[in-house]
């Protein structure tokens, strides 16, 4: 319905219009909790340990522990289920080279290291389908909302789509007769044009990672402290499929399609500590500064309606990419593990993430595990690992759940992590040469899923992810 002109203003203003919103840095931020098969089966917990290639990722104090040079490649293999709906990615989680230089001595430097490392932090992968019956608002109340103040004139003709003060859901809505301005009202003002109860439906798509390639140095003073220091890239990719209905008593009825997807690399660094009072405990901080991403951003959507006015479909058209600056939250791990002398360890973590984007919640993680020695080539883990965030269900006027009024956005949907436990074991043959582990992984989430931003009442969705994982290294 545009013109070639509409595009060419379209591509010259891309900046002012595609964006990240607030509820993108909770996704876009989040991270798995997989890496070696030795540190899923401990749930995690090994910022205090050390001498583990995903260790290290936590805090890279821990490759001060290293004592020779290691190769090592994980396997991962996961199968997700929402609500009936699997799905399966098989991927390559973690590789890393350690190169150990030791010093015959006792005190002082007694051994650096330094690891070059791929990891997979996050794998967007999943699906779900979703309904609610009689909602008390629907996303045309959105629609009218975000058009509050605008004249029906400034809505009116494709000039309306090239204007940055004006959002596209609201231009959609327009154009398709979901939302008619309120004519008792002196401030132009604007009502959902569907009458009576509603019942909605939402379906999502997402795929794509997030990866990390890194450097990291660890250093032994004495055999009782060591510290770290890694520089990491992060790769991202993330690609999203929303389709939502709405249909309404008076029998109007609407389908939004919206695709959105976000690509980048950005730059992370990250500094560690561990302590060895005794020759049986550890203890360890680590600081992992925000990651600086620069993004590009791609989003278009199509709007199907049948309302008492008309039956209309209305498209965005194929809008061209703009590029954002994105921020992935700061983050500080600290632990303490305990030895009993040949026989096992137990060691506890937790780690904090802030982002600086205000409005955004936290994440807290809690991480234990232990292992036990069998003998001195066999060893078994179990690991539990609690994550949750600072957001609580039904808060809908918190601005993470707002959609910027000025956005080409259509997808007004957000999932919110009520928790996610994670349940593990694992075991590892290890001689001097090879080490050879395996793990397995049950994730038990759920989450809470709002349509939109007026929805008050969100619908509670349960997950479960099965992951396996074989680790083989090399020691030489």
């Amino acid at each position: 319905m545009r013109k070639g002109l509409i595009f060419i203003g379209l591509l010259l203003a891309g900046s002012a219009f595609a964006q990240v919103e607030n509820s993108d840095y909770l996704v876009l931020g989040d991270r798995d909790l997989t890496g070696t098969s030795r540190y899923v089966a401990m749930g995690g917990a090994m910022a205090a340990l050390g001498g583990d290639p995903s260790a290290a990722s936590d805090n890279p104090a821990g490759l001060g522990v290293y004592r020779r040079n290691e190769l090592s490649l994980t396997f991962d293999h996961q199968i997700r289920n929402y609500q009936g709906l699997l799905s399966q990615q098989f991927s390559v989680g973690q590789a890393s080279w350690n190169f150990s230089f030791v010093n015959d001595r006792m005190s002082g430097v007694v051994a650096n290291s330094v690891m070059l490392s791929y990891r997979r932090l996050k794998n967007y992968r999943r699906q779900f389908d979703v309904s609610v019956r009689n909602m008390s608002a629907s996303q045309t109340d959105v629609m009218a909302y975000n058009t509050y103040g605008l004249p029906e004139t400034s809505l009116q003709g494709d000039a309306a789509w090239d204007n940055t003060d004006i959002g596209w859901l609201s231009k959609i809505g327009y154009e398709t007769y979901l939302i008619d301005p309120d004519t008792t009202s002196t401030e132009n003002e604007w009502l959902s044009a569907c009458k009576g109860q509603v019942n909605g439906r939402l379906n999502v798509v997402e795929s794509g990672s997030a990866d990390e390639f890194s450097i990291g140095w660890g250093m032994n003073i004495s055999n009782q402290w060591y510290i770290g220091a890694e520089m990491g890239l992060r790769s991202l990719i993330y690609r999203k499929t929303s389709i939502y209905r709405e249909v309404f008593e008076d029998g109007s009825n609407y389908q939004s399609s919206a695709y959105f997807s976000a690509s980048g690399v950005g730059f992370q660094g990250k500094v560690g500590l561990l302590y060895r009072p005794t020759a049986s405990l550890r203890l360890a901080a680590a600081f992992h500064s925000p990651t600086v991403m620069a993004l590009t951003i791609h989003d278009s959507g199509t709007l199907d309606a049948v309302t008492a006015s008309a039956a209309t479909k209305v498209s965005t058209g194929d809008y061209p990419q703009s590029y954002n600056y994105f921020s992935q939250p700061l983050r500080v791990a600290v632990g303490v593990a305990g030895q009993f002398s040949t026989k096992g360890l137990v060691s506890l973590q937790y780690d904090y993430q802030h982002d600086l984007r205000k409005g955004v919640p936290n994440t807290h993680w809690l991480k234990l595990g232990g292992e036990i020695v069998v003998n001195n080539n066999w060893f078994f883990n179990l690991g539990y690992a609690l994550q949750m965030r600072d957001l609580k269900a039904g808060k809908w006027a918190d601005p993470i759940y707002r959609i910027n009024y000025r956005s080409t956005r259509l997808d007004t949907d957000f999932a919110n992590l009520q928790a996610a436990h994670h349940l593990s074991a694992g075991a590892s043959f290890r001689n001097r040469f090879i080490v050879v582990g395996v793990a397995y992984q049950c994730r038990l989430m759920s989450e809470y899923i709002h349509f939109h931003e007026l929805h008050e009442q969100p619908l509670s969705l349960a997950s479960t992810t099965h992951r396996v994982l074989l680790t083989i290294s090399w020691r030489h």
